[in-house]
């Protein structure tokens, strides 16, 4: 990407963070599309150990912590003024990780850029396997897969409500998935 974003101030030093975290899901579709919120609600990815990170940090932080699933390492660090997810990589990569997700638009991830992220820096690459930007830009939920909706049917429920959160359209293909995936 060649423009800068208004990238999220983190509650704590970026160098808390492993080298590889990443921001990820609506927090990266949140920074494109500028949406502006109250408190802040930042998803972040990590290769190992997540749950112990977030325990520490929200420890330095004097902040809450919760661990939200222990057996797919994700926690929640929890402020007064919004929270931070930090979870472990589904898969063996960043890129298998972002193909399990529910819709192309929370399929995207952002570097934690080095230094200040409350400065104006040059953006990080954006890392967009499956096309997610495009789908943003055209206003349109598009399923990853079949399967991943399968997985977890809450996901169902999300698409309309990111959809009338959003203003988008739900894909042809991703609404018909969902009717055949309904009574999941």
């Amino acid at each position: 990407m060649t423009s800068q974003l208004p990238l999220p101030n983190l509650p704590f030093p970026k160098e808390w963070l492993p080298q590889e975290a990443c921001l990820v899901v609506g927090t990266v579709r949140d920074l494109l599309l500028q949406r502006q919120r109250h408190s802040f609600d930042l998803d972040l990815v990590v290769n190992d150990r997540a749950i112990a990170l977030a325990k520490n940090i929200a420890h330095r932080c004097n902040a809450g912590f919760v661990a939200l699933d222990t057996q797919r390492d994700i926690a929640r660090i929890v402020f007064a003024e919004g929270t931070v997810d930090i979870a472990k990589i589904e898969g063996k990569t960043l890129e298998e990780d972002l193909h399990r997700r529910d819709f192309t638009i929370n399929a995207m991830a952002l570097p934690v850029p080095e230094g200040n992220i409350a400065q104006p820096i040059h953006t990080p690459t954006l890392i967009d396997p499956l096309g997610g930007k495009q789908d943003l830009d055209a206003r349109i939920i598009k399923m990853v897969s079949p399967d991943n909706l399968k997985a977890d049917p809450l996901r169902l429920f999300r698409a309309h409500r990111q959809g009338a959160q959003l203003h988008f359209t739900i894909d042809d293909t991703t609404r018909e998935t969902i009717r055949n995936l309904a009574p999941l």
